[in-house]
């Protein structure tokens, strides 16, 4: 392969670029590594091998008792409804709170309209809380709820309600935003309130969005 006037051309002009990308990533690792005392050739050692080996041993023969196997279906099935109804509880509280915290039906977007200083009152403290709820791991919000109602699921559907409600939060009120707001402007220039434009001119927009994000978390 050849250049212009007959010169060989470069393999990968980038080349020089990454090294020196990869280069500096490496010398902003080391440290990093160092300070945390992470030790790669641990895992390496006769010992750590011989733990691990043992470990990966113990899973055979695969335990196949009928108590056994009554105890996976118990707390499979624990998990799936923790999971749900935490899910569920997340979705009751973001659908409001992005109601609240979106722009899709703000003045400045869709207009006209009055009391636009309440709108923006209200929205900046609600996208705080749903930071807040998101920014705080599952695991801390459970240690806080076994705390106040006990170990038990009751603490974990509540720990993914509250830490959920937050992203899911987030996601619908930039789902409401990003959506075609026409048919809610046509809703309010016919005389129909907001709340009949949300409902009639937005949520049919986003709501598979909604539900397939839902159903993957």
């Amino acid at each position: 392969m050849t250049g212009t006037a007959g010169t060989p051309a470069l393999r990968d002009p980038a080349l020089l670029p990454r090294l020196g990308i990869t280069l500096v990533a490496v010398l902003l690792l080391w440290p990093g590594l160092e300070l945390s005392e992470v030790d790669i050739g641990a895992l390496f050692d006769p010992r750590s091998l011989q733990t691990l080996g043992g470990f990966l041993a113990s899973f055979l023969p695969p335990e196949t008792s009928a108590a056994f196997l009554a105890l996976v279906a118990e707390a499979t099935l624990q998990t799936l409804a923790m999971a749900t109804a935490g899910v569920v509880l997340a979705a009751a509280i973001a659908f409001p709170a992005a109601l609240v915290a979106s722009r899709a039906l703000s003045i400045s977007r869709i207009g006209p309209g009055r009391g636009r200083w309440l709108g923006e009152s209200l929205r900046l403290p609600v996208r705080w809380m749903l930071i807040l709820l998101r920014s705080i791991p599952e695991i801390v919000w459970a240690l806080l709820f076994v705390r106040a109602v006990g170990l038990g699921p009751a603490a974990g559907v509540l720990a993914i309600a509250i830490s959920y409600a937050g992203m899911l939060g987030k996601v619908n009120f930039e789902i409401f935003e990003s959506g075609d707001t026409r048919p809610a402007r046509a809703i309010l220039e016919a005389g129909g309130g907001r709340l009949a434009a949300f409902s009639y001119g937005i949520v049919p927009i986003a709501l598979p969005e909604l539900v397939s994000y839902s159903v993957y978390r």
